[in-house]
């Protein structure tokens, strides 16, 4: 279901993974969106519950020290959501998820107030 939803959300251009690829968490993404600020297309995303940090430094507002160990720049690592799937999460989710993300940086994007970033 984790990949169901990168490929998804992937689709709509300039969204990127962060970190490895081969060896991960299976339940756990974290993508960048590029051009579109993360708190923002949360606070837009109504009922989709996501985050832009680990529970344990959700309190900062700071860029994630982990996006930025691992290489991104202020503007990816402020561009970036972590999704965390439950063992009960069903496909039915994942696509209603997919649908309302797609929705908000749709939107976002055409805004001109959106941060810009030249990494990829």
């Amino acid at each position: 279901l984790r990949n169901l939803l990168e490929d998804r959300l992937r689709s709509l251009g300039n969204v990127s993974v962060n970190g490895d690829l081969q060896h991960r968490l299976p339940n756990t993404t974290n993508l960048c969106f590029h051009g579109v600020a993360a708190t923002r297309l949360i606070q837009e995303m109504g009922d989709v519950a996501v985050s832009v940090r680990s529970a344990c430094s959700s309190q900062t507002g700071t860029p994630s020290h982990v996006l930025k160990a691992i290489g991104l720049c202020d503007h990816c690592a402020s561009s970036s959501i972590r999704f965390s799937l439950g063992r009960f999460t069903t496909e039915e989710e994942i696509d209603l998820a997919a649908r309302r993300v797609t929705e908000v940086v749709q939107r976002l994007r055409t805004q001109p107030s959106q941060q810009q970033c030249l990494h990829r």
